[in-house]
C-alpha cells in the first residue's frame, strides 16, 4: 500500500485543461478568490465518496456520487467547465494510478468513456468494448479487443490482469478522506454522549464535541495533543470532569468546558468555561486540531487524508503560527498521513518556511501550489522551495503585498491631509 501522491482532473469546474497536483504529507493551495482552490480539495472528497461501496440506489445511474456534500448538489453538467465535454479525474499512488473520463447527456446515465490504469509503472489504456454482447461496464485494451476489463462500482475485474492492487488502494481511499469546510458549526453548549451517538466529524465541524469527549474517555493521545495546543494558545485545557447534566437510556447530557491549566489562588482559573464561550477562533479550529491529531496518531486509518479549507479562520496570527507548527508536528508523527490545505494566510506559509529551515518539515514532505486564473480557465503551478525555505519559482510577485500597498496609501493620505 502507498499514500496518495497525485490528483488530476480536466474540464472540471474552473479547470478547462488537464491539471495535476502533487500531494505530499503537507500540501498547500494558495490563490485569489474564485480561482478554484476549494474545488481541488472538494474533488478529493467527491472522489472518495464516489468510490465507497454504494448503499443508495439513485433514480438515474451514475459513476460519481452526486449526493456527496462536497459538491453541494451540483450535477454532472454543472461540474463541467465546457458543457458536453465530459469530466476527467485521476488518482496516483507511486507507480500505480487510475485515470478515467466520464460523459453524461440529457437524462441518460453517466458512462465511463475511457480508463487508463498504471500498474508497476506500466500503462494500460482501455476503451468501451464494441462487442455485440458487451455491456456498459465492459472495456477492451486499446489495440487489442481480446484483453477485456469490467468495472463494478469503479472496481476493476479482468481475467488477464491482476487489478487487486488498484482495487485495494481505491478501497482504502474511499474510507480515508476527512473534509472540513471553511465555515464550520459552533460546538453545542450541551450534547449527549453514549449509545447511538456517532463518533465522526462532519464537513461542517459538527460532531467535534462528542468525539473529543470520547477521546478523553479512552485516554487517547489525540486528546493530550488537543489540550497541549489549547494550553499553548490560551492557557486553558478541556476538562471532562464536570458532572453530567442528566443521564438515562444509555446516554448522558454533558458540556465541553475548559479550565485554566496553571491555576493560582484567586486567579479564577478553576472557573469552568464552555468551549462555545472560549472565542470564535478556538471553536472554529477545534475540528481542525482534532482531525489532525487523530491522523497523526493513527486513529483515522493507515493512510488518512485530511482536507481543510481555511484552517486559520478567526485565528489571531500568533495562533495561526501555532496551528501551522501543530500540523508540522502531526506530519512528522505520521508520514503516511496527508494534510491538504487551502489557505490565504501569509503567517501560515511563513511558519512552514521556518519549519523547512529548522528541518521540522522536510522539503520532500511539503508541496505548495499556486492556483491562478488564465482567461476563463484556472491553472495549478507548483511552487518550489529550497531547504532554507526560500521560494525558487512560480510565486507571483505581488502576493501578500497588500499590507505594503495599504501602508503606502495611508502615508499618501497623511501627506495629502498635511498639505
Amino acid at each position: 500500500m502507498h499514500a496518495l501522491d497525485n490528483i488530476g482532473f480536466d474540464n472540471f469546474k474552473a479547470f478547462r485543461e488537464r491539471q495535476d497536483a502533487s500531494v505530499s504529507t503537507v500540501s498547500l493551495f494558495f490563490g485569489y478568490n474564485n480561482s478554484g482552490k476549494s474545488s481541488i480539495l472538494r474533488a478529493v472528497k467527491f472522489l472518495s465518496d464516489s468510490f465507497k461501496a454504494k448503499h443508495t440506489n439513485f433514480f438515474t445511474e451514475s459513476v460519481l456520487d452526486y449526493s456527496s456534500s462536497s459538491m453541494r448538489g451540483a450535477s454532472h453538467r454543472e461540474l463541467e467547465h465546457i458543457v458536453g465535454h465530459g469530466l476527467g479525474f485521476s488518482l496516483g499512488w507511486g507507480d500505480t494510478s487510475l485515470s478515467f473520463k466520464l460523459k453524461q447527456g440529457g437524462i441518460d446515465p453517466e458512462i465511463v468513456e475511457e480508463l487508463v490504469v498504471t500498474l508497476d509503472g506500466k500503462e494500460h489504456h482501455f476503451l468501451p468494448s464494441l462487442g455485440e454482447d458487451s455491456s456498459a461496464n465492459a472495456f477492451a485494451l486499446k489495440g487489442n479487443d481480446e484483453d477485456e476489463l469490467f468495472i463494478h462500482g469503479m472496481r476493476l475485474v479482468s481475467d488477464k490482469y491482476d487489478f487487486s492492487p488498484i482495487n485495494e488502494l481505491l478501497d482504502s481511499f474511499s474510507e480515508s478522506v476527512f473534509h472540513l469546510n471553511s465555515t464550520r458549526a459552533f460546538p453545542p453548549r450541551e450534547f449527549s454522549v453514549g449509545i447511538g451517538v456517532p463518533l465522526e466529524i462532519s464537513p461542517d465541524g459538527s460532531g467535534t464535541a462528542e468525539l473529543i469527549w470520547h477521546l478523553a474517555s479512552i485516554d487517547s493521545p489525540s486528546f493530550k495533543d488537543i489540550n497541549d495546543w489549547l494550553e499553548q494558545i490560551s492557557g486553558r485545557v478541556i476538562s471532562v470532569d464536570g458532572p453530567s447534566l442528566s443521564a438515562g437510556n444509555g446516554k448522558r447530557m454533558v458540556r465541553l468546558e475548559t479550565v485554566g491549566s496553571k491555576m493560582t489562588p484567586g486567579d479564577g482559573g478553576a472557573r469552568r468555561v464552555s468551549v462555545l464561550d472560549s472565542g470564535e477562533g478556538i471553536a472554529q479550529v477545534l475540528p481542525v486540531i482534532t482531525l489532525c491529531a487523530q491522523a497523526a496518531n493513527g486513529e483515522l486509518g493507515d493512510f488518512p487524508i485530511v482536507t481543510i479549507e481555511q484552517p486559520e479562520l478567526h485565528l489571531h496570527p500568533d495562533a495561526t503560527v501555532a496551528l501551522a507548527e501543530f500540523i508540522c508536528n502531526c506530519a512528522h508523527k505520521n508520514k503516511n498521513a496527508r494534510f491538504i490545505i487551502e489557505t490565504h494566510s501569509e503567517s501560515f506559509l511563513l511558519s512552514l518556511q521556518k519549519a523547512l529551515v529548522e528541518k521540522k518539515l522536510l522539503n520532500e514532505d511539503f508541496s505548495c501550489n499556486w492556483v491562478s486564473k488564465n482567461g476563463s480557465s484556472s491553472l495549478i503551478s507548483k511552487v518550489s522551495f529550497d531547504d532554507d525555505g526560500y521560494i525558487l519559482e512560480n510565486w507571483p510577485e505581488n502576493v501578500f503585498g497588500e499590507i505594503f500597498a495599504q501602508t503606502r496609501s495611508l502615508i499618501d493620505a497623511r501627506e495629502k491631509s498635511a498639505s
